[in-house]
């Protein structure tokens, strides 16, 4: 943000929450550092946002006529993007089985999954390998665009209101206290999920929701009074 700064007086917020993303997500699936927040260039992040251009075009078809994309044989993503991601699974497959990783990453589990050993790098069988990446590129862009979204409205929020901000800041400090944080660290602030759960309030993330209840559900009141 320091060399944003430098550069103009503006920041784009969203992009800098997607290239962050983009970071975490190929991290914890493939063990790889793309360095998108750094990288102007990087080439995992365009590819990311290729996909999801795609996908937002061929995902309306795909949801209203689906028979459609069917009979024409089109595919949800591009053939550069499907190779692109197909190579770095096949590279991060590689990686883990020569290096004996026991990673918590998506691809190390999958890898125990099949019980695929060090000496079937070479030789995957190609529905395998086509199923271990449509698993890892569901987790990349099922929750992208909404979790980018999101983030973006919560510092939006955080700017727009210092006081909420500042509490924040502080339960974040007490908690963490110079210590490396853990997941249960950050399940443990319950004001920082109250903040989450307030901006996903004032900006909704789904506009619809094409799914209709079977059989009506009543809220139970917490208070007798409600």
């Amino acid at each position: 943000m320091e060399q944003v700064e430098g550069e103009r007086n503006v920041m784009e917020i969203r992009e800098i929450c997607k290239r962050l993303l983009c970071d975490i997500t190929t991290t914890y699936i493939f063990g790889v550092n793309c360095d998108a927040i750094n990288n102007p260039d990087s080439e995992m992040y365009s590819m990311a946002e290729k996909s999801m251009t795609f996908k937002a075009a061929r995902g309306l078809v795909a949801e209203f006529f689906p028979k459609l994309l069917k009979w024409k044989g089109t595919k949800m993503y591009s053939e550069d993007v499907r190779q692109f991601f197909a190579s770095i699974t096949r590279q991060s497959i590689k990686m883990h089985l020569e290096n004996n990783l026991n990673s918590s990453t998506v691809i190390n589990m999958l890898l125990e999954r099949y019980k695929i050993e060090k000496s079937r790098i070479d030789d995957l069988d190609g529905i395998v390998l086509e199923d271990i990446m449509a698993h890892a590129l569901i987790l990349v862009f099922s929750g992208y665009e909404t979790v980018n979204n999101t983030l973006a409205a919560l510092i939006y929020e955080l700017t727009m209101h210092a006081d909420v901000q500042k509490q924040l800041y502080e339960e974040i400090v007490k908690t963490v206290n110079d210590h490396d944080v853990s997941y249960d660290d950050i399940i443990s602030i319950g004001y920082l999920d109250h903040v989450v759960n307030e901006t996903i309030r004032l900006h909704s993330t789904n506009a619809i929701i094409d799914r209709r209840t079977m059989k009506n559900y009543v809220i139970k009141a917490e208070n007798p009074d409600e």
